[in-house]
Formats: C-alpha cells, structure tokens, sequence
C-alpha cells in the first residue's frame, strides 16, 4: 500500500487503486476545522453550501445532528459516527468520489434507510454504492475486525441489490434531488438512479452496481490495522460477492466517544 500521508495532523492515510485506509489517531485542531469546514455539505448535501438557508447553517446543523444521536442506543451512535466519517475521508471535491447524497435521513431523525452512501467518480461519472459498518471494541486483531465488518457489508449490500426493497431506488433518487443543485449533472445522475430503479423492478442485479465496502472500527487504544497485512487479507480473499467493481474503503479511530464529545460542545 501506498503511504498518502498525513491528511490532517492527527489523520494518516495509506491507499491503491482499490483500498483506502484512513487511521485517526488523535482529534486535533485541526480535524476539528475540517468537520467544521464540510459538517453542512456532509450532513445536507452539497447543495447546502450555497442554499443560505438558516436550518443548513453550521450551527444548526449541528444542534440538529446532536439532537438525531443524543438519545440513540451507543450501537447506534456507533453506526452514525462511522457514516460520518465516512462521508468526511471518503469524498470531497477534491477527492476521487464525491457524494450525490446525504448523511441526515430525510423522513425522521433517525439513521437513514438505504444506501448508506452514493457517490460518483470524478473520473467518468460512475455511480458507486457505499454499505457501511462499524464497530467497538473487538476481541480479533483489527485487521479480522475489519474484514468481518467488509463482510457483513458485502452480505447486507448484496441481498439489497439483488432483492431491493419498494423504496431503496426512489430513497436514493429523492436524496440526490435533494441533496444536489439542479444543473445538468444532477440530470445525468437522476437519469442513471432513475435507470438502476426501473432495472430493479425487472432483472435486479447486483453485478450491475460499483459497490465500496466501508468499515469503521473504534478500537480505544488496541492496535490499529497495519496497512500491509490488511492489504494482504483483502487481496487473498477469494469469495466476495460480484458486483461490476468492488472497493474498500476502512478507517479506524481510538474512540467514538471523541466524536460525540465534540458534536455536543459544538451544538451548546
């Protein structure tokens, strides 16, 4: 794996083609700015960034996510965290992918339904679908946590794909009319939701979709996944399920508890 450096004080990433590991080794000031920076366009959209709208400010934003974790079960809270980070490492503008969607569930405040996360390549415009995982403290070593994680991601996108629920396809459209500007290429990417939707109700399929299986481990202080050896499990695993192109996607922090803390300073 390729060492990528360090993407902010206190954050390291490794990658190739197919993997990206992110590993968060300390909640610095500077990660801070970068929630701060992007917390809006993760949690509303992109178009959030220009949409003036009161409710889409930072602090609000804010208030609104403590509001959604506060009172959830710490599984829960768990699941909502590793989505957010996610969403933060994995696409940018200025990254490989960029989401065509949103972390806030638009009916309820409460985890969202579907696809975790749908992202385009930069490159062409591909449409990727993102299942993700996360966990606590694990007895294994990291590296078997996280290829359990991946696995329960294959699992879980897989039966979606191939027996996709009534509203999995208008969940995902409804969330890039939302979540997007109207311009030609929030056109392009409905066209293409629009024709995976009408696919699902006739041959689905999960060997026509990209799929990123993301796994997000807090491991509290236990050894973090080494690279190499991560590397070396995902590549000699022979029996993930098939889908037009597979990535992986895996970070790993201390603790969530550094995450919650945060969300509730900045909601006060």
């Amino acid at each position: 794996m390729k060492d990528l450096g360090s993407i902010v004080p206190g954050v390291t990433a490794w990658g190739n083609d197919r993997i990206n590991l992110i590993s968060i080794d300390d909640f610095t000031v500077e990660l801070e700015a970068l929630i701060r920076e992007r917390f809006s366009e993760i949690c509303w959209g992109p178009a959030a960034l220009r949409s003036g709208s009161a409710a889409h400010n930072y602090k609000n934003t804010m208030r609104s996510m403590w509001r959604r974790i506060s009172t959830k079960s710490e599984a829960t809270k768990i699941g909502m965290i590793g989505e957010l980070l996610t969403h933060l490492f994995l696409v940018g503008e200025d990254r490989k992918f960029q989401s065509v969607n949103m972390l806030f569930n638009l009916e309820e405040a409460s985890i969202k339904k579907g696809f975790d996360l749908v992202v385009r390549a930069s490159a062409n415009d591909e449409i990727y679908l993102v299942e993700v995982k996360s966990s606590a403290i694990a007895r294994i070593n990291a590296e078997s946590k996280a290829i359990a994680m991946l696995n329960k991601g294959d699992a879980d996108i897989f039966g979606k794909l191939n027996n996709p629920a009534d509203n999995l396809w208008s969940n995902a459209l409804h969330h890039c009319s939302s979540a997007l500007r109207k311009t030609d290429l929030r056109d392009k990417i409905e066209e293409i939701l629009s024709h995976f939707q009408d696919e699902a109700f006739t041959a689905p399929s999960a060997a026509a979709h990209n799929v990123i299986l993301a796994g997000v481990g807090f491991n509290a202080g236990k050894a973090f996944c080494e690279a190499v050896k991560l590397q070396t499990k995902i590549d000699g695993k022979a029996n993930w399920n098939q889908y037009k192109s597979l990535e992986f996607f895996i970070a790993q922090k201390e603790t969530f508890q550094a995450t919650i803390d945060f969300i509730e300073k900045e909601a006060a």
